[in-house]
């Protein structure tokens, strides 16, 4: 029998812990957290780090993953910039779900973090705006082109296509996503790097602004020019 067997055993015994199955488990919650306040600080965050590496090793195994318990332990354990990534997953997951609150609240954790995450901002931005909250949508929208001003033209101009989505999506703002997709496509043309799928929905989304909100004349314009681009094919061409 190993140290940790005969610790577990003189706990069952002493009556501090009881036996579930192949398990153990605290009789009591007041007992669980007497013990926990009792481990010096130091070690406590050793012990929650080290269980976080436990489940994402897990995970490697092929274990069902459990992200936001890993970002749980990693945060107690101090080590916030490493809970960053988990979050993220764990957001991704339960939007998967629908569950858009939690989905938030992860995301919301994670840029509070790490401030300077645009792929984040852009991520809360979609969640919020499918949850209804447009004010907040487009406040993540705004810090999230922030950070990506005067980098790659090509990254900024799929964060604008993101913008001009929900706006033709969850939110209805035609005239909002008009501009966004136009400010993609100017974007989108700076870039020598080959954007053919993001020309595509830039012009079939500008397009479909300025028929139902806009100017029909430019409308058949932009449908003239996406139907000539050679590249343009898939559901936006059609």
């Amino acid at each position: 029998m190993d140290d940790s067997e005969q610790a577990a055993t003189a706990a069952i015994e002493s009556g501090l812990m009881v036996a579930v199955g192949d398990r153990v488990a605290f009789r009591h919650a007041l007992l669980r957290d007497a013990v926990y306040e009792e481990i010096a600080e130091p070690r406590r965050r050793g012990l929650h780090h080290r269980w976080g590496q436990v489940l994402l090793a897990c995970e490697d195994a092929g274990a069902i993953p459990r992200p936001a318990e890993v970002a749980r332990q990693l945060r107690m354990a101090g080590a916030d910039t490493e809970a960053v990534p988990q979050l993220g997953r764990a957001a991704a997951e339960a939007r998967e779900l629908g569950a858009l609150e939690h989905a938030a609240e992860y995301l919301e954790e994670a840029v509070e973090i790490d401030v300077d995450r645009a792929d984040l901002w852009l991520e809360l931005a979609q969640v919020e705006a499918w949850r209804g909250r447009a004010d907040r949508s487009e406040d993540a929208f705004g810090r999230a082109f922030a950070l990506l001003e005067g980098g790659e033209p090509l990254v900024l101009a799929r964060a604008w296509l993101q913008h001009a989505r929900v706006n033709h999506g969850p939110i209805c703002a035609p005239r909002v996503a008009r501009d966004s997709a136009r400010t993609a496509l100017g974007l989108i043309e700076q870039t020598k790097l080959a954007a053919g799928e993001e020309r595509t929905e830039a012009l079939a989304t500008y397009a479909w602004c300025e028929a139902v909100a806009g100017d029909v004349d430019e409308a058949e314009r932009l449908i003239d020019r996406l139907t000539a681009d050679g590249h343009a094919s898939g559901d936006w061409r059609v």
